[in-house]
Order: C-alpha cells, then structure tokens, then sequence
C-alpha cells in the first residue's frame, strides 16, 4: 500500500489542481480520495476527509427532514436557552424564529446524556469526544445539572429517580456495601432504613428528604443536603485522597471494583505522561490515592 500511495502522489504531485503540500509529498497519506477514478468532478484537493456540510444546508437540501413550526423558539425554549447560555446572539435566537440547529447540539447533547446517566467513566467519555484531556469531559459533567425539563417530563423523572433511589438504599444494607470506617458506622448510616418497610416508604422518605443516596464513582453518599467537594468531577475527597480521613457519609460498593482497578491504571499512565508538581499531576495523585484507599477497603473487609 505504500508503494501504491507514492505512485500516486507522483500523479498528484504532476496535477497543480491537487494541491498537495511538502508535508504530504514527504508523507502521502495511504489513501486520498482525490486520487480515485471515480471521485466527483469537483472534489480535486489532496485529503483524506471529505468537507462535511452544515446542518442548516442539510435542511435546505430536505425541507421535510424537520416541521419549522415544531422548530420555532417559544419564550419557555428562550427562558432555558439563556438560563444555560446568558451571551446567545439576539439576532439568531428570539422568539418565534426557527431554530438555528448545529451538527455540534448534537454532539453536546450527547456528551451531557452521557455523563448524567453514570455508566460510563469521564476516561471513556475522553475517547468517544475525541478530547485531549480528561479535563474537556468534565466541562459536561459541571454543566449538566442545569438542565431543566418540562414539568410532564419532570414528573416522570422525579418518580423515577426517587423509586431508584429507594432501590439503591436497600441495596446498600446488603454486604455489597461498606464503610472506610467500620461496620458500626455503616450501621449507623443505615439506622433509619432498617425499620423500613417497603419500597413505597423509602421513595416517601426520600421525597422528604429523611434518607437521601447518591451514587458516585466509589459507592454512594448518604449525605443530607448538597456535598461541598462534589463527588461527580472529584472523588478525592470522598476516600481521603488529599491525605485526609475518608469522608464520614460515604459508602464503598465492592461491585465498582473492577471499574476502579482500571480507572486507577489509566490515571497512573496519565500521570506519567505529566509534569511533577503540575496541577493536572497533583489532582491526579490525589485521585490515584483515594481510589487506592478504596480498593484497601473492600480487600479488607
């Protein structure tokens, strides 16, 4: 194929049309799609990639892909618009004007679906977006808790999150849970749940806010209110990665071991990669240590 390849760069090379570069005479790609017999007319320049067209010229091609009138901005669309994005341009976003759609909200759209759910690790999230650093996934992460739904939507989700919340808090009373700290502070978390009765309780006390869980990368936090140190972007403080004591709410599911093990290599050959001392590194090393203490925990107990 290489062979092939600069036989055919002599070719382009003798066609001013192409264009090609020292870059590419040097180099030439295994494949250009300038050079095959059966390319369009106008497609001359030497690439690899095709120029991929908007989405807006997409829907002037098929007017009927999408309704315009299902497309135009109401005041409660402009509300949430500028809630989450306050500089957006008034002459492209006003109610009553369609739209302006970009192959990019799709792509946004997708990145912050897929933080919310918490399947998939910010690592995963890195390679599927094409990002250079774990840090451009987490940008989604901060940002996706903004979003508001509308209220037949919001009612939905509200229910379900409470009945899979009260799921969760059964299963942190099986042995699949534990505490960094001892089997007495475990039960000491969970004394409200043991006279729980059922399923239908549990979703009525989270709604009132009596026991609350949310699931992290380690486990889960039984804490009350919001959480000062996260716990989405961060799980350092969590397990005592900043050479502190692991946090007194938090409970450690062995199930998440297999994914911590991984996450704990990936961050190690990351580091390594880093300067010392960078922030990056430290935020790193402090990563590495709780997911270490993590892992000393559930081989422990």
């Amino acid at each position: 194929m290489t062979i092939i390849a600069r036989l055919r760069m002599l070719c382009d090379m003798a066609n001013p049309s192409r264009a090609t570069t020292d870059a590419d005479e040097r180099d030439p790609f295994l494949f250009s799609t300038s050079s095959e017999p059966w390319v369009a007319s106008n497609r001359k320049t030497y690439d690899i990639r095709a120029e991929t067209s908007s989405l807006r010229q997409y829907l002037d091609i098929y007017p009927k892909l999408m309704d315009s009138d299902q497309l135009r901005v109401t005041r409660e669309d402009l509300r949430i618009a500028r809630r989450l994005t306050p500089n957006l341009p008034e002459d492209e976003f006003d109610v009553g004007k369609v739209w302006p759609l970009a192959w990019h909200q799709y792509r946004r759209t997708g990145a912050v679906n897929m933080f919310a759910s918490g399947l998939i690790s910010d690592t995963s999230m890195q390679q599927h977006m094409k990002h250079a650093s774990r840090l451009m996934p987490l940008y989604y992460g901060r940002g996706y808790t903004r979003l508001r739904l509308n209220e037949h939507v919001e009612t939905a989700v509200i229910t379900a999150m409470y009945e899979s919340m009260a799921a969760q808090l059964k299963s942190t009373m099986s042995e699949r849970f534990v505490s960094p700290h001892s089997h007495e502070r475990k039960e000491a978390l969970l004394i409200n749940l043991l006279s729980g009765k059922d399923t239908k309780t549990l979703v009525a006390w989270a709604r009132s806010g009596k026991v609350t869980f949310r699931e992290h990368r380690l486990g889960g936090c039984m804490k009350a209110g919001a959480c000062e140190y996260g716990g989405v972007e961060s799980i350092a403080r969590c397990a005592g990665g900043d050479n502190g004591r692991p946090c007194t709410d938090v409970l450690f599911d062995r199930a998440k071991e297999k994914r911590i093990r991984q996450d704990l290599a990936n961050a190690r050959v990351e580091m390594s990669r880093l300067p010392l001392d960078s922030p990056r590194h430290n935020a790193l090393l402090s990563e590495c240590r709780a997911m270490e203490n993590y892992l000393d925990v559930v081989e422990k107990s």
